[in-house]
């Protein structure tokens, strides 16, 4: 019994101190540390890229299939930025590898940032940030070189979007067209 209960305090001082020692740890972290522990609890957000080439009234369109998300549905060329990669190197290799052309930093501008929570026919919805770039020159002539992700790849009047034209993709021409920098899409505030 007296051997049962040394261990039963033992195991408390050993608690006892383990907690002690982390709170004394804690409170002498650097700032830095401080800061990358708080930015670990921070809600991460991914960013993806859109190409929008108009050309003589006309906009450059593709149309999803077989992605899994927004099969069916018209939007720009597009991608998500990868680990290490700028946006603006994300748009003009998903511009080489969507539409087949190249494009060069000095022709192309950021015109538009939508914050997006993009919602799924099923229910579940995800958060990205979107920078829309305009490009104003480019080399190669657009062609589909994804037909296992895109159907169709053409030019349509910026005033008659196909009725299957993603909303979000809707909302940010028209924001483009209106010179605003900034909106917001897919959130209910209320």
């Amino acid at each position: 019994m007296i051997k049962h209960i040394k261990t039963v305090l033992f195991i408390i001082l050993t608690t006892t101190l383990a907690v002690t020692a982390f709170s004394v740890e804690s409170s002498e972290l650097t700032p830095k540390k401080q800061f990358l522990q708080k930015e670990a609890t921070r809600f991460k957000m991914k960013m993806g890229v859109f190409l929008v080439l108009i050309e003589d009234g006309q906009v450059l369109l593709l149309r999803r299939y077989n992605t899994g998300i927004g099969d069916g549905k018209y939007v720009f060329p597009m991608g998500g930025v990868e680990a290490g990669e700028t946006a603006s190197e994300a748009v003009i290799r998903e511009a080489k590898e969507e539409a087949g052309i190249d494009i060069q930093p000095e022709h192309m501008r950021a015109a538009h940032v939508m914050q997006q929570l993009y919602h799924m026919p099923d229910g579940d919805t995800f958060e990205q940030v979107n920078v829309f770039f305009v490009g104003d020159r480019y080399d190669g002539i657009p062609t589909n070189m994804e037909p296992h992700k895109a159907d169709d790849l053409q030019f349509f009047p910026v005033d008659a979007l196909p009725e299957n034209t993603e909303p979000f993709i809707r909302d940010a021409l028209t924001a483009i067209l209106h010179e605003q920098n900034f909106s917001e899409h897919g959130f209910s505030h209320g």
